[in-house]
């Protein structure tokens, strides 16, 4: 999903297929998909695009929910896994990082620090937790 949003918020086309092969690239070496997985990954795609463009100004991350600790660890993984796919989406859509205005390379660097995320299992959990939602 990260990979997603980084392409499109990349300037990637929103009304054709273009996106296909470029996840076919990074994620399996060119080569296609599952029917049943491309499936998804189009409903996935296609959402995203629809709050990407739409007027609420919301995105639902597709990230897990899931109570006590090993939770924690999950949307910790998880967070990091879609800042970093982000981050990668923005390059392969071909958007010129280095040209980037220093409040986008402030922004890309933020994210570059939340991409490095993790949970510490001998700290306060619960405050891990708190900050993790921040």
């Amino acid at each position: 999903h990260g990979l997603f949003v980084g392409m499109l918020s990349g300037g990637l086309a929103i009304n054709d297929q273009t996106w296909q092969p470029i996840l076919f690239d990074y994620t399996n070496d060119g080569m296609g998909w599952p029917s049943t997985a491309l499936a998804f990954a189009q409903s996935v795609f296609t959402v995203t695009v629809n709050e990407l463009t739409g007027t609420s100004m919301e995105l639902s991350l597709l990230l897990p929910d899931e109570p006590g600790e090993e939770g924690l660890f999950a949307l910790a993984d998880s967070v990091s896994d879609f800042v970093n796919h982000f981050i990668s989406g923005l390059g392969l859509a071909g958007i010129a990082l280095n040209k980037a205005s220093d409040d986008a390379k402030e922004a890309l660097a933020d994210l570059e620090e939340i991409a490095k995320l993790g949970i510490d299992e001998d700290d306060d959990l619960g405050e891990q937790a708190q900050l993790l939602e921040q």
